[in-house]
């Protein structure tokens, strides 16, 4: 499934009052949201970067009950013009009114992180994150919104993302829609933010996708190593390297802005070499 079928699925469903089935699909799996908004992306689909998350970080019930406050604006004329409000909104997330003045030490986290990745395409102000005036801050989560592509491994809502790894298998065929997305266009840097991603494609391996392991490296700037590794992505005879921040989910290092900085470049030398 592509990621504009999923989006046509998951938001027709919504828009016609009804639970997300992929959701509802999922709840052995972790506990999600099937009637919050979800969030399959958000920022440029053609960006040369892409960042792949783990899921929107909300409450199973908060998701459901800010549902009508965060929909308020989309047109609902019908379920294609619903569609076309969402996808509006999440290429715009970055710029959106109620996003404009708030601070967000999640999305301040992915600009250091990023910071040291050359070319990427995301203008991280030259200060950052050394300096974290509220105006740098603003500034920088800004373009890391707009400036890349954000993919979520699963685009629906939970409070933690804790898998049942006996039913993780039915998490592949969202992977399928991630590397649908990556290959779409010609990328520069693809990351992925976590462990399960390694977990995942050791099991999704077939014939039009095969994903090789390579180089693991590590750095100690905190009392547990923070671990990334390269791997090669091939799918339908084309090819893309990719890193596996293992480690960039941790509770521990969320506001270590400097870390995340010393992070980021261990997992842009991987690629770069």
């Amino acid at each position: 499934m592509t990621l504009d079928e999923r989006i046509e699925k998951d938001l027709t469903e919504l828009y016609q009052g009804k639970e997300i089935a992929s959701a509802k699909d999922l709840k052995s799996v972790l506990d999600i949201s099937a009637k919050g908004l979800p969030q399959h992306f958000v920022g440029d689909r053609n960006a040369k970067t892409v960042f792949v998350m783990l899921n929107p970080g909300k409450n199973v019930k908060k998701a459901y009950e800010d549902f009508e406050e965060l929909t308020a604006g989309y047109d609902r004329t019908n379920a294609t013009s619903f569609i076309k409000s969402y996808i509006d909104e999440k290429t715009n997330f970055g710029i959106k009114e109620s996003e404009k003045n708030r601070k967000d030490s999640f999305d301040e986290k992915q600009a250091a992180f990023l910071k040291p990745f050359e070319d990427s395409g995301i203008n991280i102000p030259a200060k950052f994150p050394d300096e974290k005036t509220y105006e740098l801050c603003l500034q920088a989560k800004q373009n890391v919104l707009m400036q890349k592509l954000q993919l979520e491994l699963l685009p629906y809502c939970s409070a933690k993302f804790s898998v049942n790894q006996k039913k993780a298998n039915a998490l592949i065929p969202f992977v399928e829609t991630l590397l649908d997305e990556i290959f779409r266009v010609e990328r520069k840097y693809v990351i992925f933010g976590g462990a399960i991603f390694a977990d995942l494609f050791k099991k999704m391996q077939s014939e039009n996708i095969k994903v090789e392991f390579f180089k693991e490296a590590k750095i100690q700037p905190v009392k547990n190593p923070l671990v990334a590794q390269l791997v090669k992505i091939t799918k339908e005879g084309k090819s893309v390297n990719a890193v596996i921040a293992r480690s960039f989910a941790r509770q521990d290092i969320g506001r270590a802005y400097s870390v995340m900085a010393e992070y980021g470049k261990l997992c842009f030398e991987l690629l770069k070499h």
